[in-house]
């Protein structure tokens, strides 16, 4: 790679990098206030305003995360600037800088990558072991030929993520949560739980229902039985019971219960096998 092409990927990068995670904060304040104001039984009228707070809460977390995105892609795009990628017998070489590392191709599943927004200095394809990525494929031709090897070796594709489909999933999944977090909250005290949540059990909610798609996504076409992908959803509710209610005091029997919808979660939502499943 060119050091132009290395110098435009950092700029395009950070600056895509850096929009996505002040987006994803602002969006969580956004809940936040929301879940607050419906919880709480504050004047509806309230949310008026919080279309101009977001917007300058996303100014101040854009330029936040800037100060750690753009020196940290600078020097990734630097490092990945000089890379080699070799197949011998049944593994995938690769050296970027002078690190190297090893695929094995009977263990591996690979996919398109969708960064236009990089122009002509991104990658068209990734190799994916474990937790593990390469990138391949940073011209037309290299794409092409790498694309025919993958299948005449067998080597599984996984299938690609329509976006647009995926974020309207995620707010789907979000409002249903937020809508059974505030019944609940009405529920709640009348079997003996604490009152007075202000919208604590919605916002919760919302955080299950949209991590639940993006779980869903992740171990789709990873080698997880059932019981694995359950356990990994347990953990996850428990994690995100806990965050929620971290900075209003622990409600264990929220948090558990939370869990437990997990587990039922995980059960149904995610079918028992491996790859491609």
């Amino acid at each position: 790679m060119s050091l132009a092409q290395c110098l435009t990927r950092f700029v395009l990068f950070a600056l895509v990098i850096t929009t996505i995670m002040a987006v994803l904060i602002a969006a969580f304040f956004c809940a936040v206030n929301v879940c607050a104001t419906i919880g709480s039984g504050l004047p509806i009228g309230r949310l008026a305003r919080l279309p101009l707070a977001i917007v300058q809460f996303f100014a101040l977390s854009w330029c936040c995360c800037a100060l750690v995105t753009f020196p940290v892609s600078l020097h990734w795009c630097l490092f990945g600037r000089t890379r080699k990628v070799w197949v011998e017998g049944k593994q995938l070489q690769t050296r970027i800088g002078g690190r190297k590392a090893a695929f094995d191709l009977d263990e591996c599943s690979w996919s398109v990558c969708r960064g236009f927004y990089l122009g002509s200095a991104h990658p068209r394809l990734s190799v994916i072991q474990n937790n593990r990525t390469i990138e391949l494929g940073f011209t037309e031709e290299a794409a092409s030929r790498w694309t025919a090897y993958f299948e005449a070796t067998g080597v599984y594709r996984t299938p690609a993520v329509h976006w647009p489909s995926l974020l309207l999933a995620i707010v789907i999944a979000a409002v249903l949560g937020g809508g059974v977090g505030f019944v609940l909250e009405a529920l709640v005290p009348l079997v003996g739980g604490p009152a007075n949540l202000q919208g604590r059990l919605m916002f919760l909610g919302v955080l299950d229902g949209g991590m639940v798609i993006l779980y869903r996504l992740a171990v789709r076409d990873q080698q997880f039985g059932r019981i694995g992908r359950i356990s990994g959803m347990c953990v996850m509710m428990t994690m995100l019971g806990g965050f929620a209610f971290q900075m209003f005091g622990i409600a264990w029997e929220i948090v558990g219960t939370n869990a437990a919808v997990g587990a039922m979660l995980g059960w149904s939502l995610f079918p028992r096998g491996g790859k491609g499943t």
